[in-house]
């Protein structure tokens, strides 16, 4: 009893721990933005487009998840996006010292590798966390989402140390040793979970409208937590020509709301509701993006950002659990259909900023992109609401 207590804490700590992984590395090229920029002279369409490998390659790897997770066991799985979470960051370690073309072919060949690895992995690792906690799935899996926004949270400050003290290749470097750390550990604290069955008694969710509206959520909720994060720090120092360090707090502050808004949830969800609880985000991130063009001081925009990640924090995470009600079976192919819609929403929202921005700027953007959390509301009010409570 004592040794299989003691494998199933070290199995849920390797868990959680890659989503700790994955927080680090999401935020890494967003947390290094006006440092790659100022090295290797990349304009703001350049670096809009640094995401595009990352959303093709999410895709891809969440559409691949799917029949293989049926013939693999979703420790392999997990294994998999470990590697390639540390082959991403060994990519942006090496595009520090090379020329400004060969720098940017690698900082989207990092952000290919993370997308893939996430979209293929995203799903496996929401499946292994639920399958050992099946009596309190909701709270299981918001709580990996929770570990993954620490990593969000801390990942700006912790490249920003590495950055002012001269030394930034070793940021990316350091995250290589802990992906083969944990992939070294899962190896022997992992249970090879046999790939799931053919055979379901639940239906198909790629039947069901709501599924298909669950991916358009995702979608849609992307494009905002997008546009929050992959251009705060852009936002904060260029556009509101505050410092580096307010521009990385910014950022790290967005990821610390997203973060405390999902320990939140944790508990609220009990009490309140998933749904209740999921139908609030959109309305919190209408105001932010309402109020964010506004603010002029450092201060008020880091508090800016803070309220924007308390309105992102809920969502996705909520999202797995509503969307995967109806299909308690299909939960890791469901994870991964979603991943792979957050992350083209993601990829789209930074890269029409990108490439608007030489034209408009990123305040009028966010203004123009209040539209989205207007329409998710609606879907989620006239819809969601009543045809599935």
């Amino acid at each position: 009893m004592l040794e299989t207590g003691y494998r199933r804490t070290l199995a849920t700590a390797v868990l959680y721990a890659g989503a700790l992984l994955i927080g680090f590395a999401l935020v890494s090229v967003p947390s290094s933005s006006v440092h790659l920029q100022s090295v290797h002279g990349l304009t703001d369409e350049q670096y809009g487009t640094v995401f595009i490998p990352q959303l093709l390659l999410a895709i891809a790897g969440a559409l691949l998840a799917g029949p293989v997770i049926r013939r693999i066991s979703l420790k392999s799985m997990y294994a998999a996006a470990l590697i390639s979470f540390g082959a991403s960051q060994a990519a942006l370690a090496s595009a520090e010292h090379i020329g400004p073309a060969a720098a940017w072919v690698m900082i989207m060949i990092s952000t290919a590798l993370f997308g893939f690895g996430f979209g293929f992995g995203g799903g496996p690792l929401n499946g292994l966390v639920a399958g050992m906690y099946r009596e309190r799935s909701a709270s299981a899996i918001t709580g990996l989402h929770l570990m993954a926004g620490v990593g969000l949270m801390l990942g700006p400050l912790y490249f920003r140390a590495f950055e002012s003290a001269g030394s930034w290749q070793l940021g990316p470097l350091c995250l290589v040793v802990f992906a083969v750390s944990l992939l070294a550990i899962a190896q022997v604290a992992l249970k090879a979970r046999s790939p799931i069955s053919g055979r379901h008694h639940s239906r198909s969710p790629a039947r069901s409208r709501f599924f298909w509206l669950m991916i358009l959520l995702a979608f849609l909720y992307a494009l905002t937590e997008g546009a929050f994060s992959n251009w705060a720090v852009i936002f904060v120092t260029i556009e509101k020509a505050a410092s580096r360090d307010g521009g990385a707090i910014a950022l790290a502050t967005f990821w610390a709301g997203l973060t405390f808004g999902r320990l939140l949830a944790t508990v609220a969800v009990t009490r309140v509701g998933a749904m209740r609880l999921w139908m609030l985000s959109p309305v919190l991130t209408l105001i932010a993006f309402l109020v964010l063009p506004s603010l002029e001081t450092e201060r008020a925009l880091i508090l800016g950002y803070a309220l924007a990640g308390l309105a992102c924090s809920a969502f996705f995470p909520l999202m797995v659990t509503v969307a995967a009600k109806p299909f308690p079976e299909h939960l890791s192919w469901i994870a991964s259909m979603l991943t792979a819609s957050l992350m083209f929403g993601v990829g789209i929202g930074s890269y029409v900023i990108g490439e608007a921005s030489s034209a408009v700027p990123i305040a009028r953007m966010y203004l123009y992109f209040a539209v989205v959390p207007i329409v998710t509301f609606s879907i989620m009010w006239f819809y969601v609401r009543h045809e599935v409570e």
